[in-house]
């Protein structure tokens, strides 16, 4: 029914069947009884309206061309097209162009452990759609200026394992999910990124996330917090 009704300028129908209790027999009873038919050895065929493809449709009126697709290889979808999972979907700005940019921001220092792997991710970033080209001089400055301090890059220092966004259990209701878990011999590193101004829920929070991991086994917890606007690394405990 729904391919039957939907044509806007021709439909060519081809109805085969082999026994005659199938619905194709049943078509085929129906059309050969419809008026301006012609049949040869049992094969029908009826025409309805035949005439020249039009140039142009008309959509309410007005003449619309036809569709011409476009390559649009040097460029990807993310951000002029979003798919959002975010509570925050009823905000106007979610996806404004700062938001864009400290979403892209925070995908790559998750992803990031030494200065030369900036060029590497970003690149990829811009092929996967994570990033967006437009941003990439500016992610750029911005992440070269936090590998430049040594402070930072020492969290990285004799690195065992590290977990980018790992989510950790506390109970049926509440799931931690840390940026940023660096494993050592004898150390465990908690790093958490973020966008705005130093605030006490901020410490509230990675306290929470080494509490958790102390209670789980991990050694000798140390937590962090990195405020990206300011480049500052804080730590909490």
């Amino acid at each position: 029914y729904v391919g039957m009704t939907r044509p806007k300028e021709r439909l060519y129908i081809h109805n085969a069947f082999e026994t005659k209790k199938n619905f194709g027999a049943y078509f085929h009873s129906v059309l050969s009884k419809m008026p301006d038919i012609s049949e040869n050895d049992g094969v029908i065929e009826v025409t309805l309206n035949s005439g020249p493809r039009p140039e142009k449709n008309t959509i309410n009126g007005e003449d619309q061309t036809t569709f011409v697709p476009t390559s649009i290889h040097d460029r990807l979808w993310f951000p002029h097209i979003s798919l959002q999972d975010n509570e925050a979907l009823g905000d106007g700005d979610y996806l404004s162009p700062e938001m864009q940019y400290g979403i892209q921001f925070h995908t790559l220092i998750s992803q990031i452990e030494r200065k030369e792997e900036i060029d590497d991710e970003l690149n990829k970033g811009i092929r996967s759609g994570e990033v967006s080209i437009e941003n990439k001089d500016r992610l750029k400055e911005k992440l070269h200026a936090i590998f430049d301090q040594q402070d930072y890059c020492s969290l990285f220092e004799n690195t065992i394992s590290i977990l980018s966004e790992q989510a950790f259990i506390v109970n049926k209701e509440k799931i931690l999910r840390p940026d940023r878990v660096i494993l050592k011999e004898e150390k465990t590193v908690i790093l958490d990124y973020k966008t705005g101004v130093p605030s006490a829920k901020d410490e509230k929070q990675v306290t929470e996330y080494a509490a958790v991991l102390s209670e789980m086994g991990y050694p000798t917890i140390e937590a962090y917090l990195f405020y990206t606007f300011s480049n500052e690394l804080r730590r909490v405990c």
